[in-house]
């Protein structure tokens, strides 16, 4: 399973070349595993996002102040 950003273990690139044994264990064809992942690029949105919120930006007063209700 490939690692968040900045964790020690394989690169995208990598991890989808590591991968390819479990496809092909799985039925899929070798063609169709690398004209699927030829170009593929990991969305890393989700962990921006998760670094942005509220609970891990602001500080504890800061966060009950703003974001809890009484």
């Amino acid at each position: 399973m490939p690692r968040g950003a900045g964790a020690a273990g394989p690169s995208f690139d990598q991890w989808i070349a590591t991968f390819r044994a479990k496809a092909l264990a799985h039925g899929i064809t070798d063609e169709t595993y690398t004209r699927v992942t030829t170009g593929l690029q990991p969305d890393t949105t989700g962990l921006e996002a998760i670094h942005n919120q509220p609970e891990f930006s602001l500080q504890l007063w800061q966060y009950l102040n703003r974001v809890t209700s009484d």
